[in-house]
């Protein structure tokens, strides 16, 4: 538009244009760069790639949604690299890592994914065991040692949190919600959310809960041919699901976070 704009225009309107649409100089350098690729006349291919690559080194990698690249293989990668990574006492980037995995799960139902159910389930389940079996062997924090151990604490809580997830997404990708499915799901729940809530994750505890919140209103559903055990099991499962929702509102200082839960626990 500018270019045919310009054919029809004098000299000196063109130069009043070109100043008009100059970038102010009080703006930020980033900004003011932005502006100046916006602004420049259209290119040949190549250099209009050129000028795509510059905008998004200057927008940076954040400003990509966090499931732009979250396929299968992806996923699968990253959770196949966890056991190496999580023996590495000096891997200062999994935390970020993993809080960029979490912000895009759970994954949402499609053919491609319908295919790989059973993958992510193996997947979830052996990231679960080993977060369970690292807990486990985990000792007291002691002096210097204080500050690793807090960080070692919140991988492993993350670790349930993508594991949860990852088992959430595979979960998802079947036709229906058996009953026997939810209460598996449910135990890893609310067994993550509590760990979060220890941890001070409360995003993450409402992101879990959020998502148990389906398993939830299923098992709240009667059907012919259920056991007296598994009713029995998801009214337990139904009782403790509540209790951590009410915990994780009297911890919570986020009015607009604390509006989510109010519906559920009016409602019981």
């Amino acid at each position: 538009m500018c270019r045919s704009f310009h054919l029809h225009t004098s000299r000196r309107a063109t130069s009043e244009i070109a100043a008009a649409i100059s970038p102010p100089t009080h703006l930020p350098s980033s900004t003011t760069k932005i502006l100046e690729l916006f602004t420049m006349a259209p290119t040949q291919p190549a250099a209009k790639l050129e000028r795509e690559k510059k905008l998004k080194s200057i927008i940076g990698e954040s400003s990509v949604p966090a499931n732009a690249c979250h396929t299968h293989s992806h996923l699968v990668a990253f959770g196949s690299s966890l056991t190496k990574r999580l023996e590495n006492e000096r891997d200062t980037a999994l935390v970020n890592d993993f809080q960029t995995q979490i912000r895009g799960l759970p994954l949402q139902p499609s053919s491609t994914l319908t295919a790989r159910q059973d993958e992510l389930d193996k997947l979830g389940t052996e990231l679960w065991n080993l977060s369970t079996r690292l807990r486990r062997d985990e000792s007291g924090p002691d002096g210097r040692a204080k500050e690793e151990a807090t960080r070692k604490n919140r991988v492993l809580c993350l670790l349930r949190v993508f594991s949860f997830l990852v088992l959430d997404s595979a979960a998802a990708q079947a036709k229906g919600r058996p009953r026997k499915s939810c209460i598996r799901l449910m135990k890893v729940a609310l067994k993550a959310a509590r760990v979060c809530i220890d941890s001070n994750e409360m995003s993450n505890a409402t992101k879990i809960l959020e998502r148990a919140a389906e398993y939830q209103d299923i098992l709240s559903q009667k059907s012919d041919g259920t056991s007296k055990e598994e009713c029995e099991a998801a009214d337990r499962l139904r009782l403790e699901y509540f209790a951590i929702r009410t915990t994780l509102v009297s911890d919570y200082t986020d009015r607009d976070q604390l509006a989510v839960f109010r519906p559920p626990l009016i409602k019981v």
